[in-house]
């Protein structure tokens, strides 16, 4: 009489090939969670600063490589910024309506934007041109949250870069 064993002829996997598995899933994650907490996690002030900090540098970019005049128009009273050509309509308005900008969260407000000559606006639409040399208009950009804190972005003409800098920068 012979004894059959049960488990023989059934498939199954081996340990090795849990362990390739897990270690595939680890290394996965590994680098995902990183975007998560960059793309889901982010406070909605971080995201405006981000696009504040793209957008001028690529302003300066274009605006050397077409050779033509470019703009960051702040909305002070509307609290949201917007890209594009430097052209004003015949109202003083901007040519475009800044549809494809970004506004600022509800808890943050734009202040007020002071340039070189210590012109300091406070309400209205403000255009900061980016020329065809490569350069910028000399601004700092103020910004105040709900809880009191104050952000201030200042552009220089020929640095590609904006500085962030907490409290209220002036030159």
């Amino acid at each position: 009489m012979s004894v059959k064993n049960s488990l023989a002829g059934t498939a199954a996997f081996t340990l090795i090939e849990l362990i390739v598995v897990i270690s595939l899933i680890g290394i996965m994650l590994f680098f995902a969670v990183p975007r998560l907490d960059r793309s889901f996690l982010t406070d909605d002030s971080r995201r405006f600063s981000g696009w504040l900090l793209a957008n001028v540098r690529a302003l300066k970019n274009s605006s050397f490589e077409k050779h033509a005049t470019f703009a960051l128009y702040l909305d002070l009273d509307g609290d949201r910024a917007w890209n594009g050509p430097a052209g004003m309509g015949e109202d003083g308005s901007p040519d475009n309506d800044g549809s494809k900008g970004i506004s600022l969260p509800g808890n943050s407000r734009l202040t007020d934007v002071m340039f070189s000559e210590q012109v300091k606006v406070t309400s209205g639409i403000v255009r900061i041109c980016f020329y065809p040399g490569g350069y910028s208009d000399r601004a700092i950009i103020h910004v105040r949250k709900n809880d009191g804190s104050r952000v201030s972005y200042r552009i220089e003409p020929f640095l590609p870069d904006v500085s962030v800098m907490e409290g209220y920068a002036e030159f």
